[in-house]
């Protein structure tokens, strides 16, 4: 019975010599820090999730919705309120990337304006293209003037456009007033299933 007690004990002994010298000759690893890869990546996240909301501003209507309406020019009031040559800053450049009036159709989808102008009131009415690599072409657009028509009232009317391609197009409109007279008058842009 001693003898194999003496045996276990010598084996145990062997073990711990062993783990010492294993210790003293091993230097462990320094480990790195999980918080700067944590960093990079929610940095990249938080990057990717603003590119894809912006993005989505223009795209998204396109994919869901076939009728809707885009601006609304009034004599008293302009839908959206955003006047992109007034008051530049050292911040216009980001703002000009929120230009809303533009967006994305398909091909064959539709671009419809209705309008009213009394007498002496005169309109531009432009579509212009976006030509830019695909998705970065709602952050730089190279506009190419596509459609332009002049109203001259008093008239009411409707005038359609039928996109050629996929892409993205710009809508606007230029009233001049005759005379300085506020007279009301509208302008709607809207977007509409192909007929």
């Amino acid at each position: 019975m001693s003898f194999k007690t003496v045996q276990i004990n010598e084996v145990i002994k062997r073990g711990e010599d062993e783990t010492l010298r294993f210790r003293k000759g091993h230097v462990e690893p320094k480990r790195r820090s999980m918080s700067d890869r944590r960093l990079l990546a929610t940095a990249g996240a938080i990057i990717l999730g603003l590119g894809l909301c912006y993005m989505s501003l223009f795209y998204l209507p396109a994919l869901i919705s076939n009728k809707s309406i885009l601006a609304i020019s009034t004599h008293d009031k302009t839908l959206p309120n955003i006047d992109y040559d007034k008051n530049r800053t050292v911040f216009s450049p980001f703002f000009d990337l929120f230009h809303v009036q533009r967006g994305y159709f398909r091909a064959g989808q539709m671009l419809q304006v209705d309008y009213r102008f009394p007498e002496g009131h005169s309109a531009v009415l432009n579509i212009q293209s976006c030509k830019g690599l695909y998705f970065l072409e709602a952050l730089m657009c190279e506009p190419v003037l596509i459609s332009s028509t002049e109203v001259v009232g008093p008239k009411r009317g409707i005038n359609r456009f039928t996109a050629p391609e996929n892409g993205f197009y710009i809508y606007e409109n230029q009233v001049t007033k005759g005379g300085g007279e506020e007279a009301p008058y509208s302008v709607v842009w809207r977007r509409v299933p192909a007929s």
